[in-house]
């Protein structure tokens, strides 16, 4: 649009510049005409010459005339030629400006502009219909009755700056209040001859692509978890364990002043329970230990996980044998209040040493666990380098 305005701009600086010309060498011929006219028929009349000298002085002032009027003709006709072509080149420039309106307001996709203050001046039909307002609706509002205002204003800013801006995402709302997401594009509107100046914004409503590719986003974190999370209890499964507990010692070993501890959990008489209560009473057990793991640790720092039957094991970073002794003995406390049958648990203790691996770890806090069992209920043992400390009684 920019590119026919020019052009009809310099056509009709042209045609101007043109008959500036005629007019002024129609001027000068007038000037030069009535000068010769002038000057012969002062000499013809007063000069003492035979008749036929005055004739021959008096010749050239008769074509003066002619030229005037043939200087006139193509005056004239520049005139007409200027002012057709004008006419012609503005009927194609306006043929165009309506064609490429035409365009704009029957495209499906959404197209408005706005002037340099913000201010809705054209709301084409698709716009209209993803939106739900008019154009008459629409007209002289500001970009806010479409999108929140800090996120809009700070896109025309980076197009400001930029000279455009492409495909950036963002939230609308159309007129019964719903929400759409789009993808949004803005670039500088310039027409000289109307002499508008504003913005052109141009969108794709992507809320569809957008919900799908957040119901798949949601699907595949869920079939994430569900790799990594036992079906029963809620708690991580066995196979995370290993690898956080090897993610765990790695950062051990970088930081060997950063205490690591890891607790195994196995319930006594667990399978008593079971065969004289039921399995579905066995499973509520399990359950109930495990949200009592989840509250006694620190969330997003500590974790719990079923290591297998009626064992579980909770890794706790940053946390010493004293405490994670303490909570040993506030799961174990939480646990008793529940008076599920004769059960109880044995719960062993152990710190990460040097040079530990998973296996050793985990075989360290198994062999507390199974001494714990075998010197009965009440106490928690703890091993940290290679010996048992006997926990106090927690009755």
């Amino acid at each position: 649009m920019r590119t026919v305005s020019n052009r009809y701009r310099k056509s009709l600086k042209n045609h101007k510049k043109n008959n500036i010309g005629l007019y002024r060498r129609t001027f000068v011929a007038g000037l030069f005409g009535t000068i010769i006219i002038f000057t012969n028929c002062t000499l013809a009349l007063f000069l003492p010459v035979p008749l036929y000298v005055k004739i021959l002085i008096m010749v050239p002032a008769l074509f003066v005339p002619f030229l005037l009027i043939f200087n006139i003709k193509m005056l004239y006709a520049a005139d007409i030629e200027t002012k057709e072509k004008d006419a012609l080149l503005y009927r194609v420039e306006q043929k165009k400006v309506t064609y490429l309106e035409h365009i704009i307001q029957n495209s499906n996709d959404i197209i408005f502009t706005v002037d340099r203050e913000h201010y809705i001046l054209k709301f084409n039909e698709g716009a209209q219909s993803y939106f739900g307002y008019t154009q008459e609706e629409v007209l002289g509002k500001p970009l806010t009755l479409l999108f929140e205002s800090r996120r809009i204003a700070s896109l025309i800013e980076k197009m400001k700056k930029t000279g455009s801006v492409i495909n950036e995402v963002i939230s609308a709302k159309t007129k019964e209040g719903n929400m759409m997401v789009l993808i949004l594009n803005i670039s500088r509107m310039n027409f000289e001859i109307n002499n508008i100046d504003g913005y052109v914004l141009t969108a794709k409503d992507i809320t569809e692509k957008k919900q799908l590719e957040d119901e798949l986003r949601q699907k595949n974190e869920q079939l994430s978890l569900l790799a990594i999370t036992d079906s029963l209890t809620g708690l991580y499964n066995l196979r995370h364990f290993y690898a956080e507990i090897k993610r765990e010692l790695k950062r051990f070993r970088r930081k060997p002043d950063r205490a690591l501890s890891l607790l195994l959990i196995d319930i006594d008489r667990f399978k008593e329970l079971n065969d004289t209560e039921g399995h579905q009473m066995g499973d509520a057990v399990l359950h109930a230990l495990a949200e009592i793991i989840q509250s006694c640790i620190r969330e997003d720092i500590d974790s719990g996980y079923r290591y297998g039957g009626d064992e579980f094991v909770v890794m706790l970073p940053d946390t010493n044998k004293s405490q994670a002794n303490v909570v040993a003995q506030r799961i174990r406390k939480q646990y008793m209040s529940f008076k599920f049958g004769n059960t109880d648990l044995s719960i062993g203790v152990t710190e990460a040493e040097a040079g530990d691996n998973e296996e050793s770890i985990v075989k360290r806090a198994d062999d507390a666990m199974y001494k714990r069992k075998r010197r009965g209920r009440g106490t928690v043992p703890v091993y940290i380098n290679g010996a048992r400390k006997r926990g106090g009684s927690v009755h």
